[in-house]
């Protein structure tokens, strides 16, 4: 999954181990996250509609399970407690984002 592209899918993490950076392209690389087991990847650009904010590579063998936007907004819609714990997982990212912008 490459920056800018634009979302179709979410991803889970089944086995291995991703990471999420930004200016993969040439700029100037940051890393955002590291994801393994258990954690899932694209889901803002299907809330939003926008094209991805970040790449995601594979930092070693990994097996990812994969569900279009309208599968995921489906799920969400019939399943509250899908929908609440992926928005626990995306506010506990975006206080880490605050608190590295804070250092």
């Amino acid at each position: 999954m490459r920056q800018g592209d634009q979302g179709a899918g979410v991803f889970v993490v089944t086995s291995g181990k991703v990471e999420v950076v930004r200016g993969a392209e040439g700029g100037r690389l940051q890393v955002l996250n590291t994801l393994g087991p258990g954690d899932f990847f694209g889901e803002m650009a299907l809330f939003e509609g926008f094209p991805r904010s970040a790449t995601v590579r594979c930092l070693e063998d990994t097996e990812c399970l994969a569900m279009t936007r309208w599968d995921f907004r489906a799920e969400l819609t019939s399943h509250a407690e899908i929908a609440l714990a992926v928005l626990e997982a995306v506010v506990r990212r975006l206080r880490q984002a605050d608190a590295r912008l804070s250092e």
